[in-house]
């Protein structure tokens, strides 16, 4: 990860991860002013993939890493998207393939990166979530995809359905919420 100013002078470059197959996903800036990382690990053992969070200061300071082979017990697949809720959680979306069967994950970590909560439900996440973002009203919104259809997903804090809507044709590119308005783009 390599952050620079307006001038385009590096501040810090630092190398993150366990090894050199480790790929990043994405990053963001948190609501504490520090640095968020999300990783795909691809470790040999005992799962061939996982996930990888890491925090760092703006210095470049690793402030903690996290890596996770699985969770509850489930090998993690594919890492699409995360997102911080204002009260500093921090929300995965991913994908689970064990075997053939692909179910769609959301993933709930506090602050440090410890894991607070997950489901991987193939009906209310079909085969994999590409975006979560928390909603204007403090719930999260879950782009998910089954079987090549996108369906817009609205979730409690606990992962339970509040609201959807299936089948969004042509399917979707992106979703993000800015002032408290959902914008949703279609590939037409």
């Amino acid at each position: 990860v390599g952050f620079t100013n307006l001038q385009a002078q590096f501040i810090f470059q630092k190398a993150l991860g366990t090894s050199s197959a480790d790929a990043p996903v994405d990053f963001m800036i948190t609501y504490d002013s520090n640095y968020l990382v999300l990783g795909d690990v691809n470790a040999s053992s005992p799962s061939p993939n996982g996930l990888y969070l890491s925090k760092l200061d703006t210095a470049g300071t690793i402030l903690w890493e996290k890596l996770y082979d699985t969770i509850g017990g489930v090998p993690i697949y594919v890492n699409n998207t995360f997102c911080e809720t204002t009260n500093f959680d921090i929300i995965v979306g991913a994908k689970y393939n064990f075997s053939g069967v692909e179910e769609g994950w959301v993933i709930k970590f506090d602050a440090n990166g410890d894991t607070l909560s997950y489901l991987h439900d193939s009906v209310l996440l079909g085969n994999n979530v590409t975006k979560v973002l928390q909603a204007p009203d403090g719930n999260l919104l879950a782009l998910i995809d089954k079987d090549g259809a996108t369906s817009l997903v609205k979730l409690d804090n606990n992962f339970n359905q509040l609201a959807r809507i299936d089948s969004i044709l042509p399917q979707n590119k992106g979703i993000e919420v800015v002032n408290n308005k959902i914008y949703y783009l279609k590939n037409c």
